[in-house]
């Protein structure tokens, strides 16, 4: 063999590591939430995800914010925590609609980003999740 054919040869090696290790996320949807952000106010949920696991969760926050957005009809909206006795999830028409029972008994229905992510702290760790896999939100 050449030293020409043994340098590509080489290099095509190396082209297949790269492309073999760049496959996928590189792991990153293994690494756990490892850095959660606190909120400015503390709240505490229990979370049920689509797999009836339920999650008590301390500094829970959404993206960091302590308030839901979503659009209602053709506007926008953002609905606090603090307003909130529980939010329910499910799919509609290819849409994550909420359910949300607000504190005095009224209850709002609007469309929530499925990609959004809530968190906060668990007795084990940090603990984050797609509102895509959550089923419910229960305020304390």
């Amino acid at each position: 063999m050449t030293a020409w054919r043994q340098g590509m040869v080489a290099l095509l090696y190396v082209f297949l590591w790269l492309a073999l290790c760049g496959m996928g996320d590189g792991g990153a949807a293994l690494k756990g939430p490892i850095r959660i952000p606190t909120p400015a106010k503390q709240f505490t949920v229990t979370l049920t995800d689509r797999q009836a696991v339920t999650t008590r969760l301390t500094y829970f926050s959404a993206e960091g914010m302590i308030f839901f957005t979503g659009t209602r009809g053709l506007g926008q909206m953002a609905l606090a925590f603090d307003r909130v006795r529980s939010i329910e999830f499910r799919f509609k028409d290819k849409k994550l609609t909420a359910t949300a029972t607000l504190k005095n008994g009224s209850k709002v229905d609007f469309v929530i980003d499925r990609g959004q992510r809530v968190m906060g702290k668990v007795a084990y760790g940090n603990y984050r999740i797609e509102l895509a896999h959550v089923r419910r939100i229960v305020f304390h």
